[in-house]
């Protein structure tokens, strides 16, 4: 005796990709929002579109820096001479 109906088991990631439940995932975290994203989505690193322009705009408004060495003024005014010369 066969049952019908009722509902489905609930999908996970792992399970809608094809691969095995005890699988690991190839995924990374977005590094906006940190949901989980499989390594082979088109938006990858990120999740969405929306993330992908938000960390665009962090660049764009120089959110991301690399901190700089200061030069003192005695090896500018060495580096001016030697140009002049």
């Amino acid at each position: 005796m066969e049952i019908t109906g009722g509902a489905a088991p609930a999908e996970t990631g792992r399970e809608r990709s094809g691969e095995h439940p005890g699988a690991t995932c190839r995924c990374m975290k977005c590094p906006i929002c940190k949901k989980e994203v499989s390594l082979n989505s088109p938006e990858s690193p990120f999740c969405s579109e929306r993330c992908r322009l938000i960390d665009l705009g962090n660049w764009a408004n120089g959110k991301y820096s690399l901190p700089a060495e200061e030069t003192s003024t005695e090896e500018t005014d060495t580096e001016e001479q030697s140009v002049e010369t």
